[in-house]
Formats: structure tokens, C-alpha cells, sequence
């Protein structure tokens, strides 16, 4: 039985990362969830007709912001105006709470209280950020939401053309040199890809959460409102045929590096048959803190993973620590070649 007030004290209770479990927030009591891990990937076939896909307005509510535009879901007992992507007070409820309800959660493990000190201990660890930024970090706004995906399975059965470069010597008028050769390759691979996972939020990007992968959907659990008690939940803007789309172009971009790795010189040309088969899905709920702070007055928005503390690419680098990384390695490329064959 979902509870939003301890029987204890009358104190609000959500879901504590730490405890792994419902807790108060005035006493500390601690209320035990239920874990189970029993919801499986659903043919992707059946998806247009899954009785998933259906209103479950009895357990939740469906929020807009009215600052940033995002759509929201919130337990139905949570009480809070605050937008979770933008931290800002505009939340106007809609009437309709259309869509599917969630068959995975991988619960937050980094807890909201240690989020900002997480952040800024694996800030510090990034080579590229200003001397001065790392030193004394802006003040952050964070904001914890659930991220709705779908995460894929399939076959993939690729068959595969290309030309492969090769480097041989050859002498001419008494003297080696090297030249640039081709040959045409071709064949098949297989794979078997488990969890490709598409972002369906109507406010992040595939850029942005790729950015903090992986996320260890061994931790996740089937759903239970428990698990979103003082979150919020983004609302998915795709249905799980459209997304597979998507998931596909990138299934190809592996297969094309699978290919490449075969080879021991450069492939260029390289065209792909691909087939998909046995193709299934999950709807699942992924844990993320959106971060936003000010640097030198600009507005940086990031994002960082609730269970690893991943942090995504929205961050001021220094212009200077990378013309210093490029200049060394045009010395590299171009130095010490030079300098053997004066040497020589």
C-alpha cells in the first residue's frame, strides 16, 4: 500500500537512496519496499496494442512547466510546484495523463543530499576544465527525475562490402618507397544487442544521456510508485516502434566499428545489408540529476547519472588546455618522425 505521510509522525515520507527504502523526513522512519524483479522485454510487435498503454491517473499526475515547457508525472500524493528540469516554481497541472505506465525503475543510489558533493568531487578529476573553476565551483542548482526509455534487444545479421588500405614498399630507381594499395573485403557478422538504450523525454536528447552512460539495468526493479516518491518523472514524447528506429541506426554504427576492429589497416567504402530480428523492448525509468550553475556569466545546463555519478559534456573547458593537447600532438605526429630521419 502506497503511503505519503509516516504513521509515526505525519512527517512526508519518499524514497531514500541510502536506505533503499521509503523514509520520513521529519523522524527517519523507515518503511521496506517490495523488490522484485519479475517485468521482461515485450516483442516489439505487440507494442501498438500492449494494454500498457493506457492511463494510470490512479497512481499519478500529469504536470507542464510553464518556464521551460517539459511535461512531467508526479506520484499522485506529491504536493511540489518545482519543475525538476529548470528549478523553477511553474508547475500547471493537465487533465489527461495519456501513455504507458513504466514496467522498470533503477533506482536513485546517489542520494539527493550527496548529489552536489558527488558532482564536484568528479569535476575535479576532469583534466580539460580551468584551473579556477575547479578551484572554487559555482553554486548548483540540482533537480532528480526519472528519464523515460526504452531499452531494445535484437538480432542483427549484417552483410558487409568495402575496401581495405594498405601500405606497401616498393623500390624504384634503387630506392624504397612506401605507397597507399587497396583491396576490395566483404562478408557477414552477428550480434546480439540486449539493452540499447533510447531516450524518449520530451526535454534531454540521446546526446545528453549517452554522455553519462552506462546505467546498470541489473540494479533495476519492476515499478513501484514507492520508488518515485519525492522524484518526478519525465513523460515519454515516442512510441516504442518510432524509437527502435533510432535504436537500429545505432545497432548499425556498432556493427560498422565490429567490422573495422576485423582489420588491421583503414576501411573506407564500407556499406552495410543489415537484418533485424527478434526485436523486444522494455519501457523503463532511469535516474538522473539535472545540474544548472553559472560560470563567467554564462548559463550551463548538465546532467549527471543517479547511480554512478557520471557526469555529461555541458561544462566550460579551457581554451588554453586544449590548443596546448593539439599543438603537442601535431610535435608528435610531425616531431619525431622529423627528427628521426635528421637523425638518420
Amino acid at each position: 500500500m502506497l503511503i505519503n505521510n509516516c504513521s509515526s509522525c505525519g512527517g512526508k515520507v519518499e524514497f531514500s537512496p541510502k536506505d533503499k527504502a521509503l523514509k520520513c523526513l521529519k523522524c527517519g522512519e523507515i518503511y521496506p519496499i517490495n523488490y522484485q524483479k519479475n517485468a521482461k522485454k515485450k516483442p516489439l510487435v505487440d507494442s501498438d496494442e500492449d494494454e500498457g498503454f493506457k492511463e494510470w491517473e490512479n497512481t499519478s499526475r500529469c504536470f507542464q512547466c510553464s518556464n521551460c515547457g517539459s511535461q512531467i508525472i508526479l506520484n499522485k500524493y506529491e504536493m511540489t510546484n518545482t519543475c525538476q528540469y529548470c528549478n523553477t516554481s511553474s508547475l500547471v497541472p493537465l487533465n489527461d495523463l495519456p501513455g504507458l505506465k513504466p514496467s522498470i525503475v533503477l533506482p536513485f543510489k546517489i542520494s539527493k543530499e550527496d548529489a552536489r558533493e558527488v558532482f564536484k568531487k568528479n569535476i575535479k578529476n576532469k583534466f580539460f576544465l580551468p584551473k579556477e573553476f575547479k578551484k572554487s565551483l559555482p553554486n548548483t542548482e540540482i533537480g532528480a527525475s526519472y528519464i523515460p526509455s526504452f531499452s531494445f534487444a535484437c538480432n542483427v545479421y549484417a552483410m558487409y562490402h568495402g575496401i581495405e588500405e594498405y601500405k606497401k614498399e616498393i623500390k624504384k630507381n634503387g630506392e624504397t618507397e612506401v605507397v597507399t594499395r587497396t583491396r576490395p573485403i566483404s562478408g557477414h557478422i552477428k550480434h546480439n544487442f540486449n539493452n540499447i538504450i533510447i531516450e524518449v523525454s520530451d526535454k534531454i536528447n540521446q546526446q545528453n544521456l549517452s554522455s553519462i552512460l552506462p546505467f546498470n539495468f541489473n540494479e533495476g526493479y519492476d515499478f513501484d510508485s514507492a520508488f518515485i516518491m519525492g522524484y518526478s518523472v519525465g513523460y515519454y514524447n515516442q512510441t516504442p516502434t518510432d524509437a527502435f528506429e533510432e535504436a537500429k541506426l545505432m545497432a548499425e554504427q556498432e556493427i560498422i566499428k565490429m567490422i573495422k576492429n576485423r582489420y588491421f589497416n583503414n576501411v573506407v567504402s564500407l556499406s552495410i545489408d543489415s537484418n533485424f530480428s527478434n526485436e523486444s523492448y522494455i519501457y523503463s525509468l532511469v535516474p538522473v540529476y539535472f545540474v544548472n550553475f553559472k560560470y563567467k556569466n554564462k548559463e550551463y545546463f548538465n546532467l549527471m547519472n543517479g547511480q554512478n555519478g557520471n557526469i555529461g559534456g555541458g561544462l566550460p573547458y579551457s581554451k588554453v588546455k586544449i590548443s596546448f593537447i593539439v599543438l603537442l600532438s601535431i610535435i608528435l605526429v610531425i616531431g619525431v618522425p622529423l627528427l628521426i630521419l635528421l637523425l638518420s
